[in-house]
C-alpha cells in the first residue's frame, strides 16, 4: 500500500490485531496543498492487498483541508483482545458543502473497515461552519494533537465501558438559534457501527443551554452508563451548572421523548445547582460500584461557598436542585 505524509501517530494498532493507517496530507493526485487526508483499514495478518490509497480502499476527505486522519484514530474495546476491533476517525475539518470545519466522526469496523468519501451517508457530521464536530479540545484554541493521547478532557470522543462511545461537540451552533455562540450537542453512537449516520440534531443528541466557553466532559461509568458534566449551564436566568445521567445502551435522558422535544437539561433529567457559578469547578467520579458522585466545591448558599458532594445511582442517576442534606 502506498501513503502519503506519514507521522508518528500514522498507525493505529486495533484491539483484534488489524490495524489502520492514518494519511492525513493524501491529495488524491492534487497537490499536497489539497490535504483531503484518508485513513486506510489493513489485515494485521498481511493479507490485505496492497496498492494505492483511495476511496475504493480508504476513508478519505471530500474536500482540500478535511485532513482526514490528523487528529488520531480512536481504538474502542480498551485494547482488549478479543473484543470487535472497531475505531473511530474524529476529523473536526471536515467541510459540509459551503459550510467549512462542520466536522465529522466516522465509524470503522475492526474486520473489514470504513470505505469512501466522507458525507452524512457513511458518518456524523455537523451542519454549520465551525461546529467542529469531531474536535479534540475546542475550548483552547492551542490544542494538540497530543491531547487526544495524553489528556482525556480534550478528547471529544469517550468509550463506555460496554464499547459504545459519545461525541461531544460542545461548539455544535443548534441551527434553531441562529447566529451566536455554540450551543453544544452530546451524541450517543454505537460501538458497533450501527447507527444510522446523519447530521447531528436534536433527533439524535442531548442540547439545550449547552454553554461552549466552560470546560464540560463525559465520565464513563463501570456499569457502561455515563455522566455529562455541563459547568455552564444556563436555567435561563443563571449559570447553574448541570450533571445528566445518560443511558449507556440508547444514549437518552429519563425524560427523553420521541419528539425530540424532551431532549433537553433540566432539573428533572439533572443535578442542578441553584446559583451562578455553583458547577464552577465542579467533577464527576466514577465508583467501583457502577454509582457516581458529583462534586461542586463552588456551590454557593446565603452568600457563602459550602461546597457539596452528591451521590448518584449508576442506573437512575440523581436529578434536582444540589441542596443541603437534612439532619
Amino acid at each position: 500500500m502506498s501513503s502519503h505524509s506519514l507521522t508518528a501517530r500514522s498507525v493505529t494498532p486495533l484491539a483484534n490485531g488489524n490495524y489502520v493507517v492514518a494519511s492525513p496530507n493524501w491529495s488524491n493526485g492534487g497537490t499536497a496543498a489539497n490535504a483531503m487526508g484518508a485513513v486506510t483499514f489493513r489485515k494485521g495478518d498481511g493479507t490485505s492487498a496492497n496498492g494505492v490509497v483511495s476511496a475504493a480502499n480508504s476513508l478519505v476527505g471530500s474536500n482540500a483541508g478535511d485532513k482526514v486522519g490528523f487528529y488520531g484514530i480512536k481504538a474502542l474495546s480498551k485494547g482488549t483482545p478479543g473484543t470487535n476491533g472497531n475505531y473511530v476517525v474524529p476529523s473536526p475539518n471536515w467541510k459540509n458543502g459551503s459550510f467549512a470545519t462542520a466536522g465529522a466522526v466516522t465509524c470503522g469496523s475492526g474486520t473489514s473497515g470504513v470505505s469512501g468519501t466522507m458525507s452524512s451517508s457513511n458518518s456524523l457530521v455537523g451542519s454549520s461552519a465551525g461546529d467542529l464536530v469531531g474536535s479534540l479540545n475546542v475550548y483552547d484554541p492551542n490544542y494538540t494533537v497530543s491531547s487526544l493521547v495524553f489528556d482525556p478532557r480534550f478528547n471529544s470522543i469517550t468509550e463506555l465501558a460496554n464499547e459504545n462511545y459519545v461525541v461531544y461537540a460542545s461548539s455544535f451552533l443548534d441551527p434553531a438559534l441562529g447566529v451566536g455562540p455554540g450551543s453544544g450537542a452530546v451524541t450517543f453512537r454505537k460501538g458497533d457501527c450501527s447507527n444510522v449516520d446523519g447530521v447531528v440534531s436534536s433527533a439524535n443528541s442531548l442540547m439545550g443551554h449547552l454553554d461552549s466557553t466552560t470546560t464540560p466532559g463525559v465520565t464513563a461509568l463501570t456499569g457502561g452508563n455515563y455522566v455529562v458534566l455541563e459547568p455552564g449551564y444556563s436555567d435561563g436566568v443563571h449559570y447553574v451548572g448541570a450533571a445528566i445521567f445518560m443511558d449507556g445502551t440508547s444514549g437518552r435522558t429519563s425524560t427523553w421523548s420521541s419528539d425530540g422535544n424532551s431532549n433537553v437539561i433540566s432539573s428533572s433529567n439533572s443535578l442542578v445547582g441553584n446559583s451562578d457559578n455553583d458547577f464552577g469547578a465542579a467533577s464527576v467520579t466514577a465508583l467501583s460500584n457502577g454509582n457516581y458522585v458529583v462534586a461542586s466545591p463552588s456551590y454557593n448558599e446565603g452568600g457563602q461557598t459550602l461546597g457539596m458532594a452528591t451521590w448518584g445511582s449508576g442506573t437512575s442517576g440523581v436529578s434536582g436542585n444540589v441542596q443541603r442534606p437534612t439532619v
